[in-house]
């Protein structure tokens, strides 16, 4: 049986391995995002972000294209 944690959602190592963010990765996501070679002279991006992070939402969901849309 499935332990259910305090909001009602279900724990466990795989639904934890899931649902733990990659958060390294995104760390040095947004730091290449917000940094200010990422911007042109006029400060608009060169980069998006949910391109940065596509590859790590793939990874864990292959519902989620490369794009960063859900189909």
């Amino acid at each position: 049986m499935t332990e259910i944690n305090e909001h009602g959602l279900p724990i466990g190592p795989v639904v934890s391995d899931w649902t733990r963010p990659p958060w390294p990765a995104l760390k040095v996501a947004f730091e290449t995002w917000l940094d200010d070679a990422n911007f042109d002279p006029e400060r608009n991006q060169c980069q998006r972000l949910s391109a940065l992070t596509a590859h790590m939402l793939f990874a864990r969901d292959p519902a989620v294209d490369q794009g960063g849309a859900t189909g």
